[in-house]
């Protein structure tokens, strides 16, 4: 799925360049350009390098939709 929209650069992209060792924002942007415009894609970046960098697993409490700010559960 199509992460930042503004880069076109989907969240497999992200994930990997997370696991090649990118761990901030600051860090995806620089590695392949995503959450380097708008910002709309930042939270979800933002999160997706703490549960991948997290040493505790987490425990899911809801679906929330994979993309923005998660302003509400589903």
């Amino acid at each position: 799925m199509i992460l930042c929209i503004c880069r076109n650069v989907s969240d497999r992209v992200v994930l990997r360049t997370i696991r090649d060792g990118a761990s901030s924002l600051e860090e995806v942007q620089a590695a392949c350009g995503a959450g380097s415009d708008c910002g709309s894609c930042h939270h979800r970046i933002d999160q997706m390098c703490a549960d991948e960098h997290d040493d505790e697993p987490r425990q899911a409490s809801g679906i929330v939709a994979s993309y923005g700010p998660p302003y509400a559960e589903v």
